[in-house]
């Protein structure tokens, strides 16, 4: 009883303020849009034991070969395709117990810089327990408009694990990045 007082109330008060009837202020307040939260995925796991990681994936996304003509290091793709690209790749450096991952980090941001990319922004994160950094970055160089790249770099045990996104639609995608990245766990390699 009481949310329909306050909300008649509400629909006076705009009928007053703009003039309109209150059947049309009530429609008004009615079908007025509300902001909907950022949706994230339904998430699949892919472990990957003999690599020493375990990525979540949208489940719609589909596993292709790494392509090392495209990293050495490249060790998982996925990628999915509608009006729009998404991909996920994950990438195993070495590295040193103890290392920082501000290092890869510096060393992946000087690497995208010589290819052409650019806006970069660094955030320190915890991934896993581990701790680790979140790189973004953008490029137009690929022909198909802006792309953007989410880098998420942790270093576990004596590896570099790099967990890379990349989309031509970040405000859609960036939820599940980020859900993908808290999801993401570094093992031992078995």
């Amino acid at each position: 009883m009481t949310k329909d007082k306050d909300f008649k109330r509400l629909v006076r008060a705009r009928a007053e303020q703009t003039g309109e009837p209150y059947s049309s202020a009530r429609r008004s307040l009615v079908e007025q849009p509300t902001e909907a939260a950022p949706q994230v995925a339904d998430l699949r796991p892919v472990e990957k034991p003999g690599l020493g990681f375990t990525v979540w994936v949208p489940r719609d996304w589909a596993e292709f070969p790494p392509q090392p003509t495209n990293n050495a290091y490249e060790v998982a793709r996925f990628q999915y395709r509608d009006e729009h690209r998404h991909i996920c790749l994950v990438f195993r450096h070495p590295g040193a117990v103890g290392l920082s991952p501000h290092v890869p980090a510096d060393l992946i941001r000087r690497d995208r810089e010589a290819k052409g990319f650019e806006n970069f922004t660094a955030d320190e994160m915890e991934i896993g327990g581990w701790p680790a950094v979140r790189l973004d970055y953008s490029t137009t160089r690929f022909g198909f408009g802006e792309w953007f790249v989410r880098d998420y770099l942790l270093v576990a045990h004596n590896v570099v694990l790099e967990l890379g996104l990349g989309s031509s639609v970040p405000e859609v995608d960036g939820p599940t990045f980020d859900e993908m990245a808290a999801r993401f766990t570094a093992e031992a390699p078995t």
